[in-house]
């Protein structure tokens, strides 16, 4: 049998005292890294005859695959073509509408779609429905306003009051609707797929106004853990797996199987991030 020299003189990293989030659900098993990505060790072992150059103490600490926010990973273009009502932090002066016949306003505006993952916009906007189509049909997923459609309850006639839509628990105030209580399906296909990206949150008392944070992702996974009762796995994932699939990007981020991307985070049992890797390189610690 070949020496794991004779298949690449790149060094092997060993992860050791680790769980390991996998086919979703923590596992203790090492982890083994090469050239920036995740090895089988199986093969490294039989067919390479393979061994660690180097061996990582993780100290008992969860690796998970690494965070992905979307805004940042997948080029998501976050308005003008977004409602008045429900601007949030948009500066109202910059707003526009689809009045040129939908998809001439939305290349006006961005020049081109290149590298774009995302767009949000407002789906009441006249012709709305051709923007839609047009970014179905390159492939760009299309956030729309949800914020909206919540308050689109108000008109299904629901009395003022708490009510439970499927998995979740909508509060209805005059005639302002929003998401009172942040339920986790495990079983429902959509939930399943729910990544944090989705979490609604009511504006603060006084205020319609909605604005983004500066909450940090290990921040976000322990509130969704909290907020959801899910399970520590499915709130890694959240920030994991579910955003490389909205993003198209499963078959090589999100996960920590083989051959994919060694980009993970290990995380204390409180799940604080204590270091970050880049294909396979540790690049933070805390």
């Amino acid at each position: 049998m070949p020496s794991n020299r004779s298949v690449s003189e790149a060094p092997i990293t060993q992860f050791v005292n680790c769980r390991i989030l996998k086919d979703h659900r923590l596992q203790r098993e090492d982890l083994w890294v090469r050239e920036g990505k995740i090895l089988n060790p199986e093969k490294l072992f039989f067919d390479e005859e393979g061994f660690a150059d180097t061996q990582v103490d993780c100290q008992d600490r969860i690796i998970a695959p690494g965070f992905i926010d979307v805004q940042i990973n997948g080029v998501h273009l976050e308005g003008p073509f977004i409602s008045l009502e429900k601007k949030g932090a948009h500066p109202e002066q910059y707003l526009r509408s689809f009045q040129n016949g939908g998809t001439r306003d939305l290349l006006d505006t961005y020049g081109h779609l290149d590298n774009v993952g995302i767009v949000t916009l407002a789906p009441e906007l006249p012709n709305s429905r051709e923007v839609i189509r047009e970014l179905v049909q390159r492939g760009i997923t299309v956030s729309l306003g949800l914020v909206l459609v919540t308050d689109a309850i108000t008109a299904m006639g629901l009395p003022p009051g708490r009510h439970t839509l499927g998995q979740q628990v909508i509060e209805i105030d005059g005639l302002n609707a929003y998401v009172a209580e942040i339920r986790y399906c495990s079983l429902a296909p959509f939930c399943r797929r729910s990544s944090i990206l989705f979490l609604l949150f009511s504006p603060p008392q006084g205020t319609k106004t909605l604005s983004g944070s500066i909450a940090t992702m290990d921040m976000c996974v322990r509130h969704f853990r909290q907020a959801s009762g899910c399970t520590v796995e499915s709130a890694l994932e959240a920030a994991s797996l579910h955003p490389a699939q909205l993003l198209g990007l499963s078959h090589q981020k999100g996960t920590l199987d083989y051959g994919t991307d060694a980009d993970f985070v290990l995380l204390d049992d409180a799940l604080n991030v204590r270091s970050t890797y880049i294909a396979g390189e540790q690049v933070w610690e805390k």
